[in-house]
């Protein structure tokens, strides 16, 4: 069993653990049910001494990609993370995600998921590249 196995596994234990001592208010399961753009992961709205808390539950690959549309979308000044930008920038997300979540369920990649990531990239790597820093222009 992968580490990244157990960590889903553990995902599921901490939201039945949640469940038994907070109250939970509202769950949005985007692992069950990706968003369109290849967000994954697990969200609990909980009651606690009377404030309602967030909770994300995600494996550390579906962090990983998280952090990296945010980190795209500050760096570029795009809104990736909302929708905003170039369709082929988000196809590459969503098939990263994909992959991702292949990994997570310790799923080998298979050769037409590896083509789609490399094709993907290859149509938006020029957008996500760095752009030069003032002083470098």
């Amino acid at each position: 069993m992968s580490h990244i196995w157990v960590s889903c596994i553990v995902g599921s234990r901490v939201s039945r653990r949640l469940k038994k001592s907070w109250t939970i208010v509202r769950t949005k399961d985007y692992i069950e049910k990706p968003r369109s753009s290849g967000y994954r992961a697990v969200h609990h709205i909980v009651k606690r001494d009377g404030r309602l808390i967030e909770v994300q539950l995600r494996t550390v690959l579906q962090d990983a990609w998280a952090n990296q549309v945010e980190e795209d979308s500050r760096r570029l000044s795009v809104g990736y993370k909302f929708g905003r930008g170039e369709e082929d920038v988000h196809g590459y997300y969503r098939v990263v995600s994909d992959a991702f979540s292949a990994l997570d369920y310790d799923e080998e990649l298979s050769e037409e998921l590896i083509a789609a990531i490399n094709e993907s990239y290859a149509r938006a790597a020029g957008r996500l590249q760095r752009p030069p820093l003032e002083e470098d222009s």
